[in-house]
């Protein structure tokens, strides 16, 4: 039975809200076990990703953006070359500075993000479908085995997952409370900032706009109450919409690159796209849930704090308690849970062609996962009332049991790569002077566009983020090299000329490659060729299983000879001005 409320003062931030039906004892009890288990397990699940060691490859590139030894500034390096905006990066940056510079400070505020995140999850889920749900959502989240290797790394998608998790939850709150002018700031900081974490973050914010939107039409509110919720979704979305504009040409730029940083073919199959917790996991945590309902049925059914958030918003309220389905997963609370999780997956799915095969990486759909973990709690939920925690456990164990590998053993730390390139570059530190240029080819897929950008000094220092200032500060002209030596452009004349120019001043240069593929291994031996082919030697090599470092010299002889030949050619310009100077005819002629 219901009773309509008085509708509050429609200037107000807040409106009187539907209390629902009190959660059972014994189920807010197992909601709170859930969440202390899911929260604690995020906790040690986080702790191998602090104890590794060395940066991995996308670590180092994250650390370039807000580098402060860099030319120009941390935002535009971050808009006119990288793939990610710059948000996260400054936290990390923040954390090292606060914490000291060490691998752990660096990767700390993504561990952070992710217990958030947990949290977050739980108070989406309990908002949508109840407590317990919620409980077995943060559980999810904590476990999900296509996140957890791509939160436990320093880069961006730790923030995004615990961003989308907070979006998900205000739009959820939006939709119980539309005139809370708290709640809808909240949202439009949450959406803003999710646009400056991540480019694909774009669609989950326009989905949860669009869930406004649809929301906001004529009901039965009060002219009044639909013009105050009215008036916040505009300026929500036009703060939105302001906030994304000047992120428009950095996508452009990587719509125009995606062909060029497409280099690794990916599976772009559906079953890929959902991964093994949706097309495994998830119906065996169904069938067994299924299975232990009809088989140790309870007597006292489940119940659930769950409403139709449209009565919230309507101003309506529950007096009573139920069970019935339709009253527990109510309309109003699926639609946020499947448009955020299931929706935008079909989308990515659709538009993914083999030229764009990246956008099947699991990455970047990060942003679906806080919305999906709502989802398949609450179709366990649905599935098994009284053994839906059995159920997830099934689930997640289905999942990981596909996964190559456990889930305590970070998948992006720890390789045997990375350990060869903490020690070249600490090598490199030691024995170059400063000053002295390196040629490198870490294998950074932008190293396909150096031959499009060879003048561009900022990106040829990108290419080369591998050997960074994180181990190696000391200044030093650092020049990416490309894959291939063929082109549109003459690529060899332009490294020989490189290479001419510091051999009329310095005299060394020094050379760090990956050796790991053939693309690596032929870059590597273009530019020893280069090197050859300006009287360069070879003074010095160490070499690793992944890696190696060689430094070129010119000899004491040809040091002199071309002191001699530069000496000799000055003599002759300045002869030949003083000529021209003594007969103005001269000019002309030389002219013509």
């Amino acid at each position: 039975m219901t009773a309509e409320e008085p509708d509050a003062d429609p200037c107000s931030g807040s409106e009187s809200l539907p209390s629902g039906s009190a959660t059972p004892v014994p189920e807010a009890r197992a909601a709170g076990a859930l969440l202390l288990a899911a929260c604690l397990s995020s906790i040690g699940l986080m702790v191998p990703m602090l104890t590794a060691g060395p940066l991995a490859l996308d670590e180092h590139v994250t650390w370039w953006m807000p580098d402060g030894e860099l030319p120009a500034g941390s935002l535009q390096r971050s808009l006119n070359y990288m793939a990610v905006p710059p948000l996260s990066g400054w936290i990390q940056q923040a954390s090292v500075a606060l914490f000291g510079h060490s691998e752990w400070a660096f990767r700390l505020p993504s561990a952070v993000w992710h217990v958030l995140s947990v949290l977050v999850v739980f108070r989406a889920g309990s908002l949508m479908f109840g407590q317990m749900t919620g409980g077995l959502a943060a559980l999810l989240m904590a476990w999900h085995p296509e996140t957890l290797d791509e939160v436990r790394i320093a880069r961006c998608y730790g923030l995004v997952q615990l961003l989308s998790s907070l979006l998900l939850l205000m739009t959820v709150q939006w939709l119980r409370q539309p005139r809370s002018r708290g709640i809808a700031t909240g949202w439009s900081l949450t959406a803003a900032a999710l646009l400056w974490t991540h480019y694909t973050s774009a669609l989950l914010v326009l989905i949860c706009g669009g869930t406004l939107l649809c929301n906001g039409r004529p009901s039965r509110r009060r002219p009044e109450i639909q013009r105050v919720s009215g008036y916040l979704l505009f300026g929500s979305l036009l703060t939105v919409v302001a906030a994304g504009v000047p992120l428009i040409p950095s996508v452009l730029r990587m719509k125009e690159w995606g062909p060029f940083l497409n280099f690794m073919s990916a599976d772009v199959s559906l079953t890929n796209f959902f991964g093994p917790l949706w097309y495994v996991g998830l119906p065996l945590g169904i069938i067994t849930g299924g299975l232990l309902q009809l088989a140790l049925p309870t007597a006292s059914g489940s119940r659930t704090a769950a409403y139709s958030i449209t009565e919230a918003s309507d101003g309506t309220r529950s007096t009573g308690t139920t069970n019935k389905a339709e009253r527990q997963f109510s309309t109003e609370a699926w639609w946020p849970a499947i448009g955020c999780s299931v929706l935008p997956v079909l989308l990515m799915f659709l538009v993914t062609t083999p030229e764009i095969s990246s956008l099947a990486n699991a990455r970047y759909r990060i942003a679906f996962t806080p919305a999906g973990a709502c989802l398949i709690a609450a179709l366990l939920r649905k599935a098994s009332p009284n053994w839906s925690a059995g159920a997830a456990a099934v689930t997640l164990t289905a999942a990981w049991w596909l996964s190559p590998l456990p889930p305590w053993q970070p998948g992006r730390l720890n390789a045997a790569p990375d350990q060869d390139w903490k020690e070249l570059a600490l090598q490199f530190h030691e024995s170059a002077r400063p000053g002295d240029a390196v040629f490198v080819q870490s294998g950074l897929v932008e190293s396909n566009l150096v031959p499009a950008f060879l003048n561009d000094d900022l990106f040829l220092e990108y290419a080369a983020a591998r050997l960074g200032r994180f181990y190696a500060p000391s200044l030093h002209p650092r020049i990416g090299l490309p894959f291939l030596w063929t082109g549109p452009t003459d690529i060899r004349t332009h490294y020989r000329n490189r290479l001419l120019s510091i051999r009329s001043t310095t005299g060394v240069f020094w050379v760090a490659s990956t050796t790991d593929t053939d693309l690596d291994r032929n870059s590597l031996e273009g530019i020893r060729d280069i090197a050859a082919e300006a009287e360069f030697r070879l003074e010095q090599r160490f070499e690793w299983k992944h890696a190696v470092l060689e430094e070129y010299r010119i000899t004491a002889e040809q040091v002199a000879n071309s002191g001699t030949i530069t000496a000799t050619v000055s003599s002759c310009r300045g002869l030949c001005e003083s000529c021209i100077r003594r007969h103005p005819p001269m000019r002309s002629s030389w002219l013509r």
